[in-house]
């Protein structure tokens, strides 16, 4: 099976809105979130209906001013419950509706010192001893932080906002998968 879904850090929207368009539609895209936009609240309706019609969306304007996440899907092929949001991610329960797979999902755009990741990163545990039961649980977005100075483009030690980032992958129980670009 598979979903068309993307996680894309645009930073910064607003000059972006054609290409966005154009990229859901090429792409043929039946779910898109989008970090990073920069978009106000005034004009995040008439943004995302021009970039995506079809699509319902869920913003984190209640937590940030800025629209640093948006969660746009087709509602003839998802149906999607946001069960928790911060400033630093939106987290929802998701179905496929044609294949019936369902998942929870966490999309992540994460706030750059070490001390705010840590309350991200508290506030993930929280919802997954909330709500993780039987269902799989996918994290996607941008965790402002390396995984391990491997990752890193300019060092070859640890930094504490690397050693909290394993700390979480570890208590949470999850994988890093490995992608690229």
């Amino acid at each position: 099976m598979q979903l068309d879904l993307c996680t894309y850090n645009i930073r910064g929207l607003n000059n972006k809105q054609a290409f966005v368009k154009d990229f859901i539609e090429v792409n043929k895209l039946s779910f898109i979130v989008l970090l990073e936009t920069h978009v106000q609240e005034p004009n995040a309706l008439r943004i995302s209906r021009f970039i995506g019609p079809h699509f319902l969306w869920i913003f984190n304007y209640d937590h940030c001013s800025n629209g640093r996440i948006w969660i746009g899907f087709n509602p003839a092929f998802w149906k999607v419950q946001q069960l928790a949001s911060s400033a630093q991610h939106s987290s929802c329960s998701i179905c496929h509706l044609n294949s019936g797979a369902s998942f929870l999902a966490s999309f992540i755009y994460a706030l750059n010192s070490v001390s705010e990741r840590h309350l991200l990163w508290d506030d993930l545990i929280a919802f997954k001893d909330q709500f993780l039961s039987d269902k799989a649980w996918c994290l996607s977005g941008d965790f402002n932080v390396c995984n391990g100075p491997l990752e890193s483009t300019n060092g070859s030690h640890w930094t504490s906002g690397m050693s909290q980032f394993k700390d979480f992958l570890n208590t949470a129980e999850l994988t890093d998968l490995r992608t690229s670009g």
